[in-house]
């Protein structure tokens, strides 16, 4: 496909079903030196963030990250940039430290709402009022400076707090 389309920058990731992602990386770069390749994986780990570098990726993004983290991540490879673990951990780190100051119960809200329950399944789930979850909800995003259930559920995929979908 990177003879076919000439990109700037591939996205891919490190488990593929036909070529390992990383033996892709490899051959992307070989070929076609001047095309950024930047590695999505579940995996957190340094050994594989050090063996997407030594594939030659420019960068390596967890897919817990966020959309709009991918699109940053996009720019900058683009541009001759590369993200590795310190950008990877840096983001894990900040919504660790958001994560620590939400309540059990808005945690239990959140995990929730970033399911598909609607107010009034999660009411009769936990056992309270809507406007109870109402009021949760709201402080979530206020907490956690969020504007939207999709960004909700992209901060709980993003902690560990469901799975993505």
């Amino acid at each position: 496909m990177a003879a076919q389309h000439q990109p700037d920058v591939v996205v891919m990731d490190v488990t593929m079903p036909q070529m390992d992602g990383l033996q892709a990386a490899l051959e992307i770069r070989n070929r076609y030196p001047s095309v950024a390749v930047l590695m999505l994986s579940m995996h957190a780990d340094r050994a594989f963030q050090r063996t997407a570098r030594e594939a030659g990726a420019a960068g390596y993004l967890l897919k817990s990250s966020a959309e709009w983290d991918l699109h940053e991540a996009i720019r900058t490879v683009a541009r001759g940039g590369t993200l590795f673990e310190q950008e990877a951990a840096s983001q894990m780190s900040e919504d660790e430290r958001l994560l620590e100051r939400l309540t059990p119960r808005e945690r239990e809200v959140l995990q929730l709402l970033a399911t598909g329950k609607a107010n009034k399944e999660t009411a009769a789930m936990l056992g309270v009022s809507v406007n109870t979850v109402a009021v949760h909800r709201a402080r979530l995003m206020d907490t956690l400076g969020i504007r939207g259930t999709a960004e909700l559920t992209l901060f709980a995929v993003r902690c560990g707090l469901v799975a993505p979908r």
